[in-house]
């Protein structure tokens, strides 16, 4: 009895197929998509952050530059040294970040993920020199942190000063954030 009432079932389910027209069928996946999509997305935002994996990345400006837009490519962080962010394969994945143009690492330390145990890093333009910025000695300065702070480095790369979370967010366009594992 029991499977007679499964075939029932299952007649039902192709005559309601049957009926539906393909314009139709195509409209009602769009719809059970739209639906599934952004929660999706979402997730992969948190499941990539500190993979070294970039998400939303607009192309440069007329000019080559990535100023005042999201993180690039070359701005990828990752502490995993399976993973590689640097483009440059000559360049050891894991210590160095290489920035196509001059910029500083903004860190806030302050909770505000899913998981609330991770920190922020800000990404923040200046100028548009290249550098080169130490990502251990990065992450040092953050742990020596209770709160939020930015890394400014200068045009040399080699120069590391603390600033405010303020300073950077009102001279230096605060961009896109990622999260360090």
């Amino acid at each position: 009895m029991p499977q007679l009432g499964v075939k029932k079932l299952d007649t039902r389910i192709s005559a309601m197929l049957n009926k539906l027209d393909s314009s139709k069928f195509v409209y009602l996946l769009i719809l059970v998509f739209s639906f599934i999509l952004p929660q999706s997305a979402q997730a992969d935002i948190y499941r990539n952050v500190g993979t070294g994996k970039c998400m939303n990345v607009p192309g440069p400006d007329r000019y080559g530059n990535y100023l005042n837009r999201q993180i690039s490519q070359y701005n990828c962080i990752s502490n995993d040294p399976e993973q590689t962010f640097n483009s440059d394969p000559e360049r050891d994945p894991y210590r160095l970040l290489r920035f196509g143009k001059n910029k500083s690492l903004c860190w806030n330390t302050i909770n505000g993920t899913t998981d609330g145990a991770k920190p922020f890093l800000y990404v923040c333009t200046w100028g548009d020199s290249g550098q080169m910025i130490d990502y251990e000695r990065s992450i040092q300065r953050l742990q020596m942190s209770g709160k939020g702070f930015c890394i400014e480095a200068d045009a040399t790369g080699g120069n590391f000063s603390p600033i405010s979370l303020k300073r950077c967010r009102d001279n230096y366009s605060l961009q896109k954030w990622t999260i360090i594992k």
